[in-house]
């Protein structure tokens, strides 16, 4: 009895904190309570607070002693430097003995907090380099750093609250990425997810590949605005797997289009995933200017994966989906997605500030659910035809209230998560912009591409995949953009579209084996062999890895150099093609099963087909364009032959039984 008192006390907790870090973040959007470190360390503080208190209600740690002692040191920490901000502001790089002890303390908890979150990847890395701004002057000149203070490294890092822990990342974590995750979680809760999914129906309805269309779909549109892959998977995935397995498609493969699927969402806009909102600061541009250029390239990789999933649908004889779409849930939810995210592109496109525009979207949301609720009575009727005793149509105030609450706890629950990464990828950023590492490993990668811009990419996107393997996107590519990005730069690739090709493939970690979690965390849901799963969605987005390389020659697809309309629509429709070729190479299919040739034909036109799209060389199109030729035209009597030997054995087979 005394263990259940315990727990609904922490659940309690959980969801006060949860509640008042909603709060207090929306209400900094219109007033200004404090200076904006003192602003950080409050929104760390909560971070660090939530989560901990999380993994008690949840019983995820082997140690509930060990977390209540975490808790301890960052309060602590969090406190003293609330109430000792003049003095370390005035002291920076000077730091009293108390001021040195508090800064390690706040240096391992982020650490040990983000382990306990995020795995062993991005705390290892982080420790590393920290490690490597200590001591990197013991190392031989060309590897080493000139020498740093014991004091100087830690104000660095934390207390001295110009960067490290407090700087420009969390920053924008709280100020922008928070409400992000915040507006994930209300949609969540108000219903906007039966929107995305009774979307995702019609789409699965009228293409062959059933649920799994649906998958692609329902995801997309649910990860434009979590932004995050694995919780992405986590909301859609658990009715879109169940549903593809019983369409047909083994674990493996219902697994790996829901991570795939999800993976995308981070770069679909208006709102896209954390790591845009960090590209935004890190390149000097406006948000808006991120969202636009993402179009084409969102637009593309969903192209690719709706292929992808024909195909497969067509190998394993998968027709179009038999379920109804439920109208009454779809009209009834849609305003809930819609208009807010419409309110948000408006204000984004007029050049309001994102934190505005996320404050006035997430008020929407409220509104517009709680006047959908206010006229219940009015559609009650009606949407009785549609959906009989739903609960989601015919909430009171109450229940509204609690769903308001609920989402802003799971809102809050998610962007405290980021916050705490955030701090660990604060350290790891300015120990390597300090010691200069980031410019020793640059060259690194300068020496083995040589002067081919080719070559840099194919290690810049290598590299970026590995330091992706297990760790969140944004750190991924706040390390990478550190390391490479300057080498791009060197060589010939505009800043912008470096850094989207660095972003483009730190996303694609999250698929790609060996630590592919959104693959994990899918296949959790199937029940699937994970290295299995995680090579089925390496193979769904094979051409997805190709993309970032056709914009980082052709700035067009990235809305860049004032493309034509016509232009724009042609490169699309290539580029399609083109996918449709890798796919059939990856599958093996296409009208029927491709022999040795066949395949290899496939796979040459698309590679052929995406050097036009990147450098447009008409010579390497018609290539492409004949070899598709020559594949049809095999396909298609390879197919009318057997037809015409099924119906003379249909014929025969007659003939014996008149006979």
């Amino acid at each position: 009895m005394e263990k259940g008192n315990n727990v609904k006390v922490v659940n309690k907790v959980v969801l006060f904190v949860g509640i008042a870090m909603a709060l207090y973040h929306l209400l900094s959007t219109q007033i200004s309570f404090l200076p904006s470190v003192l602003g950080q360390n409050v929104h760390l503080g909560f971070a660090l607070l939530l989560v901990l208190l999380g993994f008690i209600e949840t019983n995820k740690v082997s140690s509930k002693v060990w977390i209540y002692f975490l808790l301890l040191m960052s309060s602590i920490s969090i406190l003293y430097v609330q109430l000792r901000y003049d003095h370390l502001i005035n002291t920076q790089g000077f730091l009293t003995p108390i001021d040195i002890v508090i800064g390690i303390i706040l240096i391992l908890v982020v650490l040990e907090v983000t382990r306990l979150t995020w795995g062993p990847v991005l705390p290892i890395l982080s420790l590393l380099a920290i490690l490597y701004f200590f001591f990197g002057h013991y190392l031989p000149s060309s590897l080493g750093h000139t020498p740093i203070s014991f004091g100087s490294v830690i104000s660095s890092l934390s207390v001295g609250l110009v960067g490290g822990i407090y700087g420009t990342f969390m920053q924008m974590s709280m100020n922008f990425i928070f409400l992000f995750m915040l507006l994930g979680g209300l949609l969540g809760t108000l219903g906007a997810n039966n929107f995305f999914i009774e979307t995702g129906k019609i789409f699965g309805k009228y293409l062959p590949g059933g649920g799994a269309q649906t998958a692609v779909i329902s995801s997309s549109l649910m990860g434009s605005i979590t932004g995050e892959a694995v919780s992405n998977v986590a909301i859609t995935g658990t009715f879109t797997i169940p549903l593809m397995k019983k369409d047909g498609y083994t674990p493996e493969e219902a697994a790996a289009v829901e991570a795939t699927a999800s993976t995308g969402g981070q770069i679909v806009p208006p709102v896209m995933g954390a790591v845009a909102f960090i590209m935004a600061v890190v390149v000097g541009v406006p948000y808006i200017e991120i969202a636009t250029s993402a179009i084409i390239p969102a637009i593309l990789f969903y192209l690719s994966l709706i292929v992808s999933v024909f195909i497969l649908a067509r190998r394993r004889g998968i027709k179009r989906a038999r379920f109804e779409v439920n109208k009454g849930l779809l009209g009834y939810f849609a305003p809930v997605f819609l208009l807010p995210v419409g309110m948000l592109v408006y204000l984004l496109i007029n050049r309001f500030s994102v934190m505005y525009a996320a404050f006035y979207t997430i008020i929407g949301v409220i509104i517009i659910r709680l006047i959908m609720v206010l006229l219940r009575f009015v559609i009650r009727d009606t949407a009785k035809k549609f959906d009989p005793g739903s609960g989601y149509l015919f909430i009171d105030i109450k229940e509204f209230i609690r769903n308001v609450l609920a989402g802003m706890v799971d809102g809050a629950k998610s962007g405290a998560k980021i916050a705490v990464v955030v701090g660990a990828i604060g350290m790891l950023s300015q120990s390597i912009i300090t010691t200069g590492v980031g410019v020793k490993l640059g060259g690194l990668v300068e020496l083995i591409a040589s002067d081919s811009l080719f070559l840099a990419l194919i290690v810049t996107g290598i590299i970026t995949i590995i330091l992706g393997a297990g760790v969140p996107t944004v750190a991924a590519y706040v390390l990478v953009s550190a390391v490479a990005a300057p080498l791009l730069f060197r060589l010939g690739i505009n800043e912008f579209e470096a850094n989207f090709f660095i972003l483009y493939y730190s996303i694609l970690s999250a698929v790609t084996p060996p630590i592919a979690t959104a693959a994990l965390a899918a296949s959790s849901i199937a029940n699937s062999k994970y290295f299995k799963t995680a090579w089925e969605a390496s193979k769904l987005s094979i051409s997805l890895y190709i993309l970032p390389l056709l914009f980082a020659y052709n700035p067009f697809l990235l809305l860049k150099g004032n493309p034509s309309p016509w232009i724009l629509t042609l490169l699309i429709i290539e580029i399609v093609i083109g996918m449709i070729c890798i796919s059939m190479f990856t599958q093996r299919y296409f009208l029927t099963k491709l022999n040795n040739l066949e395949w290899l034909m496939s796979g040459v036109s698309g590679i052929l087909i995406f050097i036009h799209a990147a450098i447009l060389n008409i010579n390497f199109l018609i290539g492409g364009v004949l070899l598709i030729i020559i594949i049809v035209f095999l396909q298609v009597s390879k197919l009318k032959r057997r037809n015409l030997m099924l119906t003379n054995s249909n014929i025969e087979e007659g003939i014996g039984n008149d006979i």
